[in-house]
């Protein structure tokens, strides 16, 4: 019996060790995604900044294109070091596809970039003036129902003037009817 329960805790003991492994496996890819989109935006901060910070556009300057692969695993490796986890991560080589600068295609990539910033901006005016002209259509239907509630307020009082009027000239009258 106490062999039976032996090798039960042993299997038991296993299956613990597997998901445990597993779950290291798990948060060691999701810290290794984070070091590796870390790298990413370092490299996608060297982009031309002046064409980033006012249009939108992002293209590489011709002349980052020697240094963006060492740059790259030089930030990874950064990033590693400094992680400080427990995680035996290595970079291999870097290789880095398709890089696209100001005169890529003509200049077609940069031309579809600027074309595409301009619909969204042109997006962004629609809608603003649209909300502003809400805002003037709501502050114009205030307005006339101020002026509506103040003509109503001064047809109460011509009223209520009218009314004092007819209630004194009539006692009057009737005392004139009287002494006659």
């Amino acid at each position: 019996m106490s062999a039976f329960l032996a090798m039960l805790f042993l299997v038991f003991l296993l299956l613990i060790s597997v998901c445990v492994e597993g779950i290291y496996m798990y948060t060691a890819r999701g810290k290794a995604m984070g070091i590796y989109m870390s790298g990413l935006s370092h490299t996608k901060g060297n982009y031309q900044k002046e064409l980033a910070d006012m249009y939108h556009i992002y293209a590489m300057d011709p002349r980052y294109h020697k240094k963006i692969e060492t740059d790259f695993s030089d930030r990874m490796k950064e990033s590693l070091d400094q992680n400080g986890d427990p995680f035996r991560f290595q970079t291999g080589s870097t290789k880095i596809s398709d890089i696209l600068d100001l005169s890529a295609q003509k200049g077609e990539v940069l031309k579809y970039q600027i074309r595409q910033q301009m619909q969204y901006e042109a997006a962004g005016d629609i809608l603003k003036n649209l909300t502003k002209k809400i805002k003037a259509g709501e502050d114009q239907k205030n307005e006339l129902s101020g002026i509506k509630d103040q003509i109503q307020k001064e047809e109460e009082e011509a009223e209520e003037t009218e009314n004092e009027k007819t209630l004194t000239s009539e006692p009057v009258k009737k005392i004139r009817e009287k002494d006659l």
